[in-house]
């Protein structure tokens, strides 16, 4: 009956949508935690964790307070954009290294591993986003974010903690799935030709 398959519809995209939010939540905790703490977490165990935890907290209600969470997110979000924009258009500490791989098709030999003081910025935009109750909290928060890079920046105070080569971090998983983007000849980055680089022709076997 169409009530069955309606059920069935529902259950299936709950289902779906789940997987999705379960793969994006614990490939984010795996790669934070190598890249900034250099802890290496099980890919499996850290999804059945988190995938536990997500079931229980919808089971005592969370949804309830899924507008307030929302709102959180309008003012916790903006400040990232500030920091991203400041950095890349005005400030750019990373601008030539960044400029110099570009031109030469590959990634930075190396990244910094996390930035202190784009924490402290993102704090501080996102209090004045909460608890300033004046103007839109979320443009208050993210121009508030952008200034205060913006400063930090002009102040040589925005300089990364520890060092990570870019292999290290562009994606090598616990399941054992891996895209390296550089790899190591003599102790030397060396950067993997692209796609294109193949030859224009390749022989084909004829056909039976």
């Amino acid at each position: 009956s169409s009530g069955v398959a309606g059920t069935i519809i529902l259950i299936a995209a709950t289902l779906k949508i789940n997987d999705w939010n379960l793969y994006s939540s614990s490939l984010g905790i795996v790669n934070i935690m190598h890249s900034v703490f250099r802890v290496r977490l099980n890919r499996a165990a850290t999804t059945a964790v988190v995938g536990a935890v997500g079931t229980v907290l919808s089971a005592v209600g969370v949804l309830s307070h899924f507008a307030s969470f929302l709102t959180v997110l309008g003012v916790a979000i903006p400040p990232v954009s500030g920091i991203i924009v400041a950095e890349y258009f005005v400030v750019r500490r990373w601008g030539p290294a960044l400029t110099e791989s570009r031109l030469a098709n590959r990634l930075p030999a190396a990244a910094p591993a996390w930035v202190p003081a784009t924490l402290l910025v993102w704090l501080g935009g996102f209090l004045v986003g909460q608890y300033v109750h004046w103007g839109i909290p979320s443009i208050n928060s993210l121009v508030v974010a952008f200034v205060a890079y913006l400063v930090l920046g002009r102040l040589g105070l925005t300089a990364g903690a520890g060092r990570v080569r870019t292999d290290e971090t562009a994606g090598e998983d616990n399941a054992g799935t891996a895209t390296r983007t550089l790899g190591e000849t003599s102790g030397q980055a060396m950067a993997v030709p692209p796609l294109t680089a193949l030859p224009e022709s390749v022989p084909q076997e004829d056909a039976p």
